[in-house]
């Protein structure tokens, strides 16, 4: 039964439309102000199931171009702490000044895939050690093919994306929800938080 439930992407999602301080409600009320926190209980499915049917087609990226990556959460942007140019330089969220550690290429590597290059180091998006762990650390570290460098890309509307990683089916987080300069980027279990969307926006 399970299999023929999977295999026609059904399933259900408990989804409130409306709660306070819950990212994955459909809305959030503050005062007068009503925020639509995302639409994608189809995307929730579809993650349950191992689907990708919602991946954004990656060559709506050019591979030329350079793109910055802004958290919904905090509004700021994803780098390089220090402008490190090592392997292992740690991915942190920081105001975006438009620095080349805050830009990043977007190169499709086939299967709905992409690798994440940095214009600073040109080292790339990477879950250190090839973990599996929700809360491993988000480096850079010379591209090689591995599964921990690649990233499926989610449309989740509004401008906004959900990046996963290939290895480890988690997705692209700011540490603790934080709205801090210097917050660590981890990989994370989906949740649809505002801390893991992302707009990415071509320069």
């Amino acid at each position: 039964m399970t299999n023929r439930v999977r295999a026609r992407g059904l399933g259900c999602v408990y989804w409130p439309a409306l709660r306070n301080g819950d990212g994955y409600s459909l809305f959030t009320l503050s005062g007068t102000t009503l925020t639509v926190n995302n639409t994608s209980g189809l995307s929730r499915l579809q993650y349950a199931w191992g689907g990708n049917a919602i991946a954004i087609p990656l060559g709506s990226f050019d591979p030329n171009a350079w793109y910055k990556v802004v958290c919904r959460q905090s509004n700021k942007g994803l780098d390089v702490n220090g402008s490190s140019t090592a392997n292992g330089g740690n991915i942190v969220q920081w105001d975006y000044w438009g620095g080349n550690n805050q830009q990043w290429k977007i190169t499709s590597v086939g299967g709905g895939y992409a690798n994440i290059l940095n214009r600073n180091s040109g080292k790339a998006l990477d879950v250190n050690g090839i973990s599996t762990a929700a809360g491993a650390n988000i480096i850079q570290w010379d591209y090689w093919g591995g599964a921990n460098q690649q990233w499926q890309i989610i449309d989740i509307g509004f401008g906004y994306y959900e990046v996963i990683n290939k290895n480890s089916s988690q997705s692209l987080d700011v540490n603790g929800a934080s709205a801090a300069n210097g917050a660590g980027i981890i990989q994370w279990y989906l949740n649809g938080g505002r801390n893991q969307q992302w707009l990415i926006q071509k320069l």
